[in-house]
């Protein structure tokens, strides 16, 4: 999802979900959209590309730990109610 960005007049984009199939996990498919987006990225000009993810999914912090170390943020949520506010909580 391209957002504006606080800190730059460029775009930034957040990686939402990356979400690869079971069969297909192993196979360096995670990393292969990870690296074309940021290709996309550089190309069009954007300022970041930014994604989340939980502390204990090891599994996935293995891979995006290649491309660089997670910058120490933690993220606080309130759920406002309605349809999706129980998405992402915990």
């Amino acid at each position: 999802m391209l957002h504006p960005f606080t800190w730059s007049d460029r775009p930034t984009c957040l990686l939402e979900d990356l979400y690869v199939s079971p069969i297909a996990r192993g196979r360096g498919v995670g990393a292969q959209l990870i690296e074309q987006l940021v290709e996309t990225g550089q190309a069009e000009g954007w300022a970041r590309v930014y994604w989340h993810t939980r502390e204990e999914n090891t599994t996935a912090r293995r891979l995006y730990d290649r491309f660089r170390p997670a910058d120490g943020f933690i993220r606080y949520t309130i759920p406002l109610g309605g349809p999706t506010a129980a998405a992402g909580d915990g």
